[in-house]
């Protein structure tokens, strides 16, 4: 009977072990930071020489709602809003416009049903190169 319980408390030692390094190793992934932080930027589009980002801070910054794939739908105000957070995180000097006081504008200006069309169009695949 004495053999069985050393086995046995060795078995559960080693399994602690195993479980306690497992459960180490997925806290530390789950938890680590991106090593780019938020200075994350791609190569693939070149900046405008005439693109001035000082400009944000005066102008801003105008929030669009999102369109998402039809099987998504009904997230979009949730992504325009945490986009919005975001930006106000990583740049905090820049005027962010609102989702709401973006279309707004639009709306004021007279461009809603443009707006629209622009929208309808994206979402077909097929967009409309003379409204922009």
């Amino acid at each position: 009977m004495r053999l069985r319980t050393r086995k046995t408390t060795g078995l559960l030692r080693t399994c602690g072990v195993w479980i306690g390094g497992l459960f180490l190793l997925a806290s530390l992934t789950g938890c680590s930071s991106s090593i780019y932080g938020w200075q994350v930027r791609t190569n693939s589009t070149e900046l405008s020489p005439s693109f001035h980002p000082a400009s944000l801070e005066q102008d801003g910054v105008a929030i669009f709602p999102a369109i998402t794939a039809p099987g998504l739908r009904g997230n979009e105000v949730g992504l325009a809003h945490y986009l919005g957070q975001i930006l106000r995180r990583v740049s905090p000097n820049w005027q962010i416009v609102s989702e709401q006081d973006t279309l707004a504008r639009l709306n004021r200006q007279g461009l809603a049903g443009q707006y629209t069309s622009v929208r309808n169009d994206y979402s077909k695949g097929v967009p409309n190169p003379l409204l922009f």
